[in-house]
């Protein structure tokens, strides 16, 4: 099964207002071959069971397929605080990369965030070994789009 821009699935309307945080850096090594250690921090009200993931076209991300998503952690999760932390995937400096999160339910459904992919390009320039890729911001729902992209 091949994935493009996305996959159809069901959205979830999001509890929380929208948040831009600015992307963190951590410096520390240089040179060619450097990988970068990247998380992915994000925001979603879920139940006891579900998880979430990071997905990308990348193959450290998993090349789009949901069961090869990279896991994010709920160890800081809490009801007034719902972090999803983690996804921690090592990616070299340069790459540019398009990426969505995904929510398994405890019954199997897969739900794709909504909205454009979100995209990022690790900074080539520069002396990387950790980043923190996406703010956390918050899980996109369908309140303002539709999910089917294909349209």
């Amino acid at each position: 099964m091949q994935y493009q821009q996305h996959a159809q699935g069901e959205c979830r309307q999001a509890s929380n207002a929208t948040i831009s945080i600015p992307v963190e850096h951590y410096f520390s090594r240089c040179g060619e071959g450097v990988t970068v250690d990247c998380t992915f921090p994000i925001y979603h009200q879920t139940n006891w069971g579900e998880n979430i993931f990071v997905v990308g076209n990348i193959t450290e991300l998993g090349n789009w397929d949901p069961y090869k998503g990279v896991a994010l952690n709920a160890i800081q999760y809490t009801g007034a605080n719902p972090l999803w932390d983690g996804g921690n995937a090592n990616i070299a400096a340069g790459a540019s990369f398009e990426y969505k999160f995904i929510q398994w339910g405890i019954n199997g459904t897969l739900t794709w965030e909504c909205g454009p992919n979100r995209v990022y390009t690790i900074p080539s320039d520069q002396c990387v070994s950790d980043i923190v890729v996406s703010g956390p911001q918050n899980w996109r729902d369908g309140q303002t789009q539709s999910c089917d992209l294909d349209s």
